[in-house]
């Protein structure tokens, strides 16, 4: 007696002996799987098939960038609630990369799920301050690719790395540049702020870091530079800035250093 085989899966199907009318023996597809390490990050074996580790039922919010456009945090909007914004500094002490983390984990599946692209791997651990506190992050300690746009750093974590700062973004503490054509300015204190080049007020974004009163002003801000620059006046004091600037000399808004 011979078996009929499916030649484009290999998979033995019933047969049945054309001379005795007796059914053949018959043995379903391989096992997908033996352990959690023969699938894909984020997966586990399951009576030889890959599956979803957690089985679709993962936390909320994200992974993602959580710095404004201005370089200020804003965890509520771009992460989600309870999540704080990690972030890694270059050697000058400015924040370069960021990620958004869920806080207080037990579990991977208290996390978000994992991104559409990549394969790193979700894990709750202890990578911010304090220590005590465990945090969700994308692990790619063992080379695992990092989602679009993130980048796998010293830490084995995937984050992203700071974007352009807006005008009157805070060009002290993150290491980004302020868009063209805008340039950082900094004072004898240390305070930054990120200002262009003006004749007019007109000229200077109505678009203002959130917070406060501050209206936009035109006028020489930097010492031994020709013309005007743009900056935000708080007028003797007396006009509150955006929230996490300072008004200094009684005159502009600023990022405290």
């Amino acid at each position: 007696m011979q078996d009929e085989t499916t030649a484009a899966t290999g998979e033995t199907t019933m047969g049945v002996d054309k001379t005795t009318g007796e059914s053949g023996i018959s043995s379903g597809p391989a096992p997908e799987c033996m352990e959690n390490g023969d699938c894909g990050s984020n997966q586990a074996c399951q009576q030889g098939e890959c599956v979803d580790a957690c089985g679709g039922a993962w936390g909320e919010g994200s992974y993602g960038y959580c710095l404004t456009e201005y370089g200020g945090l804003d965890t509520d909007d771009l992460c989600g609630p309870e999540h704080v914004c990690i972030y890694w500094e270059d050697g000058t002490g400015e924040i370069e990369q960021t990620a958004c983390a869920l806080q207080g984990c037990v579990s991977a599946c208290d996390c978000p799920p994992p991104p559409s692209t990549g394969d790193a791997v979700v894990a709750c651990g202890e990578i911010g301050n304090p220590v005590s506190t465990t945090d969700c992050y994308l692990s790619c300690e063992d080379g695992e690719p990092c989602p679009d746009g993130m980048d796998c750093n010293a830490s084995g974590v995937c984050a992203t790395g700071v974007s352009e700062l807006s005008m009157y973004g805070d060009c002290g503490n993150v290491a980004a540049n302020c868009a063209a054509p805008g340039f950082c300015v900094n004072v004898p204190g240390g305070e930054t702020a990120c200002t262009m080049s003006c004749t007019d007020v007109t000229d200077c974004p109505l678009a203002v870091p959130p917070g406060g009163t501050a209206s936009p002003a035109c006028t020489d801000i930097v010492p031994g530079v020709p013309g005007f620059e743009c900056f935000l006046d708080c007028i003797g004091g007396g006009i509150p800035c955006p929230d996490g600037m300072l008004c200094i000399n009684g005159t502009l808004c600023m990022w405290p250093d």
